[in-house]
């Protein structure tokens, strides 16, 4: 049986599912969150004006300032749009921004690796599970 390739549903998932609450995507490798955020942020722009992740001017603001933060181009690309990633293989200083941002309710989607799961406590409405191999 052949995987089905889940990245291209996550947007239609997440906009069906999460009621405009946060929402954590597990992802099987570093790549793969990031790729996954990376993917969300390029939807939300060809989407135009209408950002279904930001409800509010403020929060548009403090997501801008927030992705001039960092040094990671990828993660400079996905802030803006409301989407973040987080594995062990971004930096310190950048998973505590996105950590914050996500606790705050600025950042409403965070893609992520398993290791998240291990000792992190972010409540989020939904969890949406890309695979169950790694």
């Amino acid at each position: 049986m052949r995987p089905v390739k889940l990245t291209s549903k996550v947007f239609d998932i997440i906009l069906q599912y999460c009621n405009e609450k946060p929402t954590l995507v597990f992802c099987p490798t570093r790549k793969g969150a990031q790729d996954t955020a990376l993917k969300l942020a390029e939807t939300v722009s060809k989407a135009g004006a209408k950002n279904p992740f930001i409800k509010t001017e403020e929060q548009r603001v403090r997501l801008q300032a927030a992705g001039a933060e960092t040094n990671d181009k990828n993660m400079q690309s996905c802030i803006p749009f409301g989407v973040g990633f987080h594995s062990g293989g971004v930096g310190f200083a950048d998973r505590g921004l996105v950590e914050g941002l996500f606790l705050k309710g600025d950042l409403p989607v965070l893609c992520t690796t398993m290791t998240l799961a291990h000792g992190m406590n972010l409540p989020a409405h939904l969890v949406v599970i890309k695979s169950t191999q790694s």
